[in-house]
């Protein structure tokens, strides 16, 4: 191993964020996002993984000792830290639960982190889920106002983020992620549309609920760009999504488009018709200027985002 090279840590390396960041990574290993790198990754459990069994790490963020051996291990320069239990319902039904994975284990993360090496840059991956969806499109400076207890313990976690992490932190709301999960994980929402209709099957989509969705590859791009560009993106925080505003509907109709698929199989519906499941903020679309300003970075439209879903799709 070259000493001189930065260590990144991604934690929670078999998420999208996760698989994203490999991607770049592997794709740009000679551009100066990634020679200057050594990545390594931690996972809860063994998936059939897309990276060398050396540089990753079996890690229960609820276990102190993995917590600590696995960071005596690394020694970090740079964490990204993209783990959190992320289904809404789950979180909304779980409370004590969801808090000591999306909160209390970031706690413990950090005060062992701080202890054996305070890195150059620790990197927290949020969630559009901290507003309310009444005041889009929302910049980074907007107040937060969660409608569900998954986005209460997004916002709790950032809190702990600037408290325990001051002068070397930075934080990045994704917005709705596009991509092809990995092998034995939760799939993706657009995994879900594009199987049912790949199969001839009927789907419900709202049109009612907005956001801007993008790729998972541009979001790690652009979490590739804040770590080249760390000594002015320190303290900050960046909203990363794509061009377009689309609702739910409108997305699965691109999907169609892009994928050849039958438009007739999607059915229009409204968030009222799921009145089962937990509140949703009705839209969360991103401004994204500031990324565009100070990272080399800019939103791509939704065919762009689609057109590396296809790819991803064609090799599975």
């Amino acid at each position: 191993m070259n000493n001189s090279l930065k260590k990144v840590l991604i934690v929670g390396g078999s998420s999208l964020v996760g698989k994203g960041m490999i991607n770049y990574f592997e794709q740009n290993k000679q551009n100066k996002h990634a020679n200057n790198f050594d990545l390594f990754c931690s996972i809860k459990k063994t998936w059939n993984y897309p990276f060398p069994t050396e540089k990753t790490f079996q890690m229960d963020l609820l276990s102190r000792i993995e917590i600590q051996r696995t960071l005596e291990n690394i020694r970090p320069d740079i964490v990204v830290f993209a783990a959190s239990e992320g289904r809404v319902d789950v979180c909304e039904n779980n409370k004590d639960d969801a808090k000591k994975i999306n909160v209390e284990s970031l706690k413990d993360f950090l005060e062992i982190l701080n202890t054996i090496k305070k890195p150059e840059l620790f990197i927290y991956i949020s969630s559009n889920a901290v507003f309310s969806g009444e005041n889009a499109p929302y910049s980074e400076e907007d107040h937060l106002s969660p409608v569900n207890y998954y986005g209460k313990t997004k916002v709790d976690a950032e809190n702990v983020v600037t408290e325990m992490s001051k002068g070397y932190y930075v934080i990045i709301r994704p917005i709705l992620l596009i991509g092809m999960a990995i092998a034995g994980r939760r799939k993706s929402a657009i995994e879900f549309f594009l199987e049912r209709l790949h199969n001839g099957d009927e789907v419900r989509a709202v049109d009612d609920v907005f956001c801007n969705p993008l790729h998972a590859n541009f979001l790690a791009a652009a979490i590739w760009d804040v770590i080249a560009h760390r000594d002015i993106c320190k303290e900050q925080i960046f909203h990363i999504g794509g061009k377009d505003r689309l609702s739910r509907y409108d997305l699965v109709l691109a999907l169609c488009k892009s994928f050849n698929l039958n438009e007739k199989l999607v059915v229009r519906s409204s968030a009222s018709e799921f009145s089962n499941l937990t509140q949703r903020a009705a839209d969360t679309t991103y401004a994204t200027n500031k990324a565009s300003m100070m990272l080399n970075w800019h939103p791509p439209d939704i065919y762009e985002s689609l057109e590396l879903l296809k790819k991803e799709w064609m090799q599975w």
